[in-house]
């Protein structure tokens, strides 16, 4: 929903075929933009698993074994709380075409860019890289990748014209830098 869509019950499917292995889902969600601007989603994400660590046992959760898996905006989210400062221990991130670097992917959007992905940023960011810089490091997952990180699975595809598959190259090379398993 590129920060500025999506309801948690957009993937019932999905997290019916995972609850079927026998996987305890949560599905969270988060203010959009432009009603809130960063970080207020993060903001938001952290509540929601701060919950889940409270709660988690009462749906036979065990937090010893969270992994956060998201996709588009919802990746770049679940990205960003296990790497910024996670308020409960992640085993792993599964990021489905995930932004990993704001800045970079304003400075170099994809083409074509059906959403276009500078407008998009400014609405998340409240403005461009040059006016927010410090907001745009704090919202790009890549800025984190300085030490060994949880497990990350990174899932992008060669024909993405809006989170294209170099975005998401960068983001492993940096994390097999710090010996993040990354695959």
């Amino acid at each position: 929903g590129a920060w500025q869509g999506g309801e948690r019950g957009d993937n019932a499917n999905f997290a019916t075929l995972m609850a079927s292995h026998g996987w305890v889902v949560f599905a969270i969600e988060y203010r959009h933009a432009p009603a809130v601007r960063w970080p207020a989603l993060i903001d938001d994400v952290d509540s929601s698993l701060v919950w889940i660590r409270d709660h988690a046992a009462e749906y036979d959760g065990d937090t010893a074994r969270i992994v956060l898996m998201g996709r588009s905006a919802g990746a770049h989210l679940a990205k960003l709380a296990a790497y910024r400062r996670p308020v409960l221990a992640v085993r792993g991130v599964v990021s489905y075409y995930g932004p990993a670097d704001l800045v970079d992917a304003y400075e170099y959007p994809p083409h074509p860019d059906p959403l276009r992905i500078r407008s998009v940023e400014e609405t998340l960011i409240g403005g461009t890289p040059a006016e927010k810089p410090a907001a745009y490091a704090d919202a790009s997952p890549i800025t984190y990748a300085t030490h060994p990180l949880p497990p990350t699975l990174l899932v992008y595809s060669r024909r993405d014209h809006i989170v294209e598959a170099r975005y998401g190259a960068r983001l492993r090379d940096r994390l097999a830098a710090t010996g993040t398993p990354v695959v």
